[in-house]
């Protein structure tokens, strides 16, 4: 039996989290709680931010994954963008690439990854699968993209094998 195409990029996604090493994640809330038309258009701001992320930092590898999150506050799903980074970066650089490219207000979440987030995200997608996000964008996007893939850091050790250091 043949591997369908979400079948796919979860296995890929799944690789990803495993089999690389990612240091800091950031967060990106677009704010299109008010504005619906907005919603269709976030697909092109989050291009546009990518290509400048690549350009901005070009010795860093990024994981950047487009995700579906209920927003308790305004009680209602939105997309929401994670990128994982192979290094540190300057939140500060990043925070100015936002506000260049997104129009309206987007708010921004930055954390150090631990081996036990990453499994938990790896267990989490391995069980319940992929959020729907179709059915927010009303058309299909790729779900995640690998930038600068040539700074990726591959992990010396498996993901939960050193998880009581973290």
């Amino acid at each position: 039996m043949s591997e369908t195409s979400k079948d796919k990029t979860k296995r890929k996604l799944l690789s990803y989290y495993k089999d690389y090493i990612w240091e800091q994640k950031i967060s990106l809330f677009p704010q299109a709680e008010s504005d619906k038309s907005f919603i269709k258009i976030i697909p092109e701001y989050m291009n546009n931010f990518k290509n400048k992320l690549m350009r901005s930092f070009p010795d860093v590898a990024f994981l950047v994954e487009i995700r579906r999150h209920f927003n308790r506050m305004y009680k209602k799903h939105q997309i929401i963008m994670v990128i994982h980074c192979s290094k540190k970066i300057n939140y500060k650089e990043v925070e100015c690439l936002v506000e260049n490219v997104y129009e309206s207000e987007a708010r921004m979440l930055d954390s150090k990854v631990t081996d036990r987030e990453l499994l938990r995200n790896y267990n989490s997608i391995k069980k319940q699968g992929l959020h729907n996000i179709e059915s927010l964008l009303g058309k299909k996007i790729r779900r995640y993209n690998i930038i600068n893939k040539a700074q990726l850091r591959v992990r010396n050790i498996c993901l939960g094998e050193d998880i009581t250091n973290n």
